[in-house]
């Protein structure tokens, strides 16, 4: 709701409260309450860039067998063939009736395709719902194959400043 400042945003019909003093205690609290309070900030997180692919960070040598596994899985989660939809009715001795088998046959198949509509519409949602855990896995996995060199970066460094440490009180 947008309003002028000069122009009153409640009508009082009271003899001891105006709109107009009503409105200059509300606005006199609100300037106290920014003057305590300071100005507002709004701090949003920042993203640096996206995460690396697991394709990619096999380093140096290979990526260790867990992280391959998971890649693989994750590629062939990705690659899934949509489910097949299609109207298959299988014959019915009852559609081989005269009168009664056309329109058995047009009420069967009408009822499938409203089925099938809902069916397909659900689909069309999880799919993208798969899509959309099946990206995040992906990224979250990369993360963990990122901390995982980190870890083992750490480890080999710690290792060398233990030996460097034990030589030199060996001396």
């Amino acid at each position: 709701m947008k309003t002028e400042h000069n122009e009153p945003w409640i009508e009082i019909d009271d003899a001891l409260e105006t709109s107009a003093s009503l409105s200059a205690r509300v606005e006199e609290q609100l300037q106290q309450r920014h003057a305590e309070l300071g100005a507002v900030s709004r701090q949003f997180p920042t993203f640096h860039g996206q995460t690396p692919d697991l394709d990619n960070l096999t380093g140096k040598g290979q990526a260790p067998l867990q992280f391959s596994q998971l890649r693989d899985t994750l590629r062939e989660l990705q690659e899934l063939p949509p489910p097949a939809t299609n109207v298959v009715l299988a014959p019915s001795p009852v559609t081989r009736l005269p009168l009664v088998g056309r329109f058995w046959r047009l009420v069967r198949s009408q009822a499938h395709r409203l089925v099938l509509f809902y069916v397909n519409r659900h689909l069309a949602r999880q799919a993208q719902t798969n899509h959309m855990l099946s990206t995040a896995l992906h990224q979250l996995s990369a993360l963990l194959l990122v901390q995982q060199q980190e870890i083992d970066r750490l480890h080999a460094r710690l290792h060398e400043l233990e030996q460097n440490r034990e030589q030199s009180h060996g001396k």
